[in-house]
């Protein structure tokens, strides 16, 4: 629902799942990873984890799974050397499990990139861990996350998750995609004490190529039901 939305390049995750796991009706869809340096992938669930280790991983490793041929041969094809995960809220908040973001930081010749800064807790889902609310997968996500962000880069591909920031436009050229502006969130607390993103009026452009939207589903009606 952002300006943008129609540029060539601008990708739906279920589709591309769908498509490299071979379901009969997507197997026809196009996914060029040949034109594509710089990737950015929108949300934090699990499916938008899953989208990044496809992308972001040795096609070679997936020569041995039941990955769809034309599907491996588009990742042979790919250029991509760096994917943005944006989540709109903190690490505290990411949605997916902490196997699934362990699982990519062992992959071979990939670089999970964070700043130091970018797992510092704020007051608010500081409170919420601690408070007891949270889910125990929240407080295994920010140990591990915390620790990630103190390794050094071997100068392979990467994987940069970002947090706090929400696309807010899609910029081209020609009707291709060409980058992303993020609007800077910070976290404030419901009556409740949950923890939510509000946008601030800061900004930042980043250059892709490429956006895959992974921020969950809504259903399609059924006319008479």
């Amino acid at each position: 629902g952002i300006r943008g939305e129609d540029l060539d390049g601008v990708c739906s995750a279920t589709e591309f799942v769908y498509w490299y796991n071979g379901h009969p009706d997507y197997r026809d869809r196009e996914f060029d990873l040949s034109k594509a340096r710089r990737v950015a992938v929108v949300g934090n669930g699990n499916v938008a984890i899953d989208v990044c280790r496809i992308l972001i991983q040795d096609p070679e490793r997936l020569a041995s799974t039941d990955i769809a041929d034309y599907a491996l041969e588009a990742l042979r094809a790919s250029t991509v050397e760096e994917v943005l995960l944006l989540g709109r809220r903190g690490p505290a908040q990411a949605a997916f499990s902490p196997k699934e973001i362990k699982e990519i930081a062992g992959l071979e010749g990939v670089d999970l990139i964070m700043g130091t800064n970018a797992v510092e807790l704020d007051p608010v889902s500081r409170q919420w861990l601690e408070g007891g609310s949270a889910p125990k997968s929240a407080t295994k996500n920010v140990a591990f996350l915390t620790e990630a962000s103190k390794q050094e880069a071997t100068g392979g591909r990467r994987l940069d998750c970002r947090f706090l920031v929400s696309p807010v436009e899609l910029t081209g050229v020609d009707g291709v995609l060409t980058g992303v502006r993020l609007q800077l969130n910070r976290i404030y607390a419901t009556d409740d004490g949950t923890p939510r993103p509000k946008g601030t009026n800061e900004h930042v452009d980043e250059e892709v190529q490429m956006i895959f939207k992974a921020i969950g589903y809504r259903g399609t009606p059924i006319p008479g039901v």
